[in-house]
């Protein structure tokens, strides 16, 4: 429940988004901190430039054993599943291979899919949250 001396407030800031006074929202910020998606969801989030954003390194974190993303698309069918979780298991011993033959890892992750599990912390005004969320909510969207 909002109290009642937030509510104009509330009220304000709905008025203005109504009308299209969207650089009021340019003053509040959010940070997120998003896990469990893929190398290629969070190719797409870095194109936003108005954000600020932290990436967990695959130069320094070991991947031999990392976790991935596989699209619905894929994994609904035998075929392609089976395709898809083959690559995946050569792309994590051809990685392993080269991490063994001493070769440092921020070379070795050439070989790494965009299907690899990442995580990034991302920090946005309100505005560009919402342009984000508009650009990449909807169904057509990677």
């Amino acid at each position: 429940m909002i109290s009642k001396e937030k509510a104009p407030r509330k009220k304000f800031v709905r008025m203005l988004i109504r009308r299209g006074h969207f650089s009021v929202l340019e003053h509040t910020s959010a940070t997120f901190r998003i896990s469990g998606v893929s190398r290629a969801f969070t190719h797409q989030l870095v194109r936003h430039r108005l954000c600020s954003f932290t990436q967990q390194s695959q130069r320094y974190v070991d991947e031999t054993n990392f976790r991935y993303v596989e699209p619905s698309s894929i994994k609904d069918k035998a075929e392609a599943h089976k395709i898809f979780s083959e690559f995946i298991e050569y792309a994590r011993k051809t990685y392993a291979k080269l991490v063994e033959l001493n070769i440092p890892k921020e070379d070795a992750r050439y070989v790494l899919p965009n299907a690899v599990e990442s995580q990034i912390v991302v920090t946005a005004n309100l505005r560009e949250w919402r342009h984000i969320i508009e650009l990449r909510g909807s169904p057509n969207a990677q």
